[in-house]
């Protein structure tokens, strides 16, 4: 029944490469900015941010997802200008040198334009459209594949800052089928949804979305993403700091696995695939 929920979607095609679904796939995290709240500053250079992109390549991510801005609750917030300006060099010499297909992890447009034309084929947009009203339909144009997220608010300083009821799992659920439903039929058949770990959700919405992932596969009917690396509710339910939480991580993601989440989008990469070799020998039975 596992695999059943999973593969009744059809193929992703990112490039050269195919998402089949026929089990579950990593999307590594590359952070190219200053403040990140995990890894801000390692690898804002180039050449560093193209080692480390073979680094994860080579540890075994299906996808690499590079980021220009920021979103920790007290980033600064960057023009667009700046963020092409970090994130285009990376993605050009990483797409000519790493046989993985790329990802931009942005919330502008424009941004998204500009790193498709360096070769990126997938826009992870955290915002799900909600921060520039010409996402949606750039996207679209572009024919890249798009990931849409679920959060509430105008900007990330907004999402972190909001004093109102965080909402309930019903309420994330329908509101990511709305915004789904919202886009034009050939974009919605390449995106993939994402619950929005951590984005204004209060640790207990969290695991909840995680445990009951199955059930918003069914009601939004997509594949889904779920990003829970080195999260906040990780460090308020193990104690552990940002740095040491990749355990966790690998923890929140096989749960998610366990109810048919599609991809997982992680900084280690190395230790995800570990869990997910044995977890899946494990599921089909597959010895030694």
């Amino acid at each position: 029944m596992w695999y059943e929920r999973r593969v009744r979607f059809a193929p992703l095609q990112l490039g050269s490469s195919e998402l089949d679904w026929s089990r579950a796939y990593i999307m590594g995290v590359l952070n190219v900015t200053p403040d990140s709240f995990s890894d801000g500053g390692r690898f804002s250079d180039v050449d560093a941010a193209l080692r480390q992109a073979q680094q994860l390549a080579g540890a075994g991510a299906d996808i690499l997802d590079i980021g220009g801005e920021s979103t920790a609750p007290r980033a600064r917030e960057v023009s667009s200008g700046e963020e092409i300006d970090r994130v285009c060099p990376v993605i050009e010499r990483v797409v000519a040198t790493v046989d993985v297909p790329v990802s931009v992890d942005t919330t502008k447009a424009s941004v998204a334009r500009a790193a498709v034309g360096a070769g990126a084929v997938m826009v992870n947009d955290v915002s799900g459209g909600l921060f520039d009203d010409a996402m949606i339909d750039t996207v679209a144009d572009l024919g890249a594949a798009y990931v849409c997220s679920h959060l509430r608010g105008s900007s990330i300083a907004d999402v972190h800052g909001r004093e109102t009821a965080p909402p309930s799992f019903d309420e994330v659920v329908g509101e990511l089928l709305h915004r789904l439903e919202a886009l034009p039929a050939p974009l919605r058949a390449r995106t993939i949804a994402d619950p929005g770990i951590g984005f204004g959700k209060p640790p207990a919405l969290n695991v909840e979305l995680l445990r009951r992932i199955d059930t918003l596969i069914a009601r939004v009917d997509r594949p889904v993403l779920v990003g829970p690396s080195r999260k906040r509710f990780l460090g308020t339910l193990t104690g552990e700091p940002v740095d040491r939480r990749d355990a966790a991580t690998v923890g929140a993601a096989l749960a998610a696995v366990t109810g048919g989440a599609h991809l997982v989008r992680v900084h280690s990469v190395q230790m995800m695939r570990s869990a997910l070799v044995v977890f899946e020998a494990i599921r089909t039975g597959v010895r030694g």
